[in-house]
């Protein structure tokens, strides 16, 4: 269901990512905040493979960092 609430934090503490989306993943993330997400390729969220979706609906991504490089 709905929720009117602030929403939650997903907090990583700069150990990792918090998604990663493969091959046709789908993610709807509401009312959700990602936060210090550290990792070589998607410091916050990762999006691989074909057909793979993100909608962030009254959500952020903040402070998440990618450390390495992308070919």
């Amino acid at each position: 269901g709905e929720s009117s609430g602030a929403g939650a934090t997903l907090d990583a503490e700069s150990y990792s990512r918090v998604f990663h989306l493969k091959d046709g993943g789908r993610l709807v993330l509401r009312h959700v905040n990602v936060a210090n997400g550290q990792a070589d390729r998607g410091g916050g969220i990762l999006l691989s493979g074909g057909s793979t979706s993100l909608r962030l609906e009254s959500s952020s991504v903040r402070n998440c960092t990618a450390t390495g490089m992308v070919p």
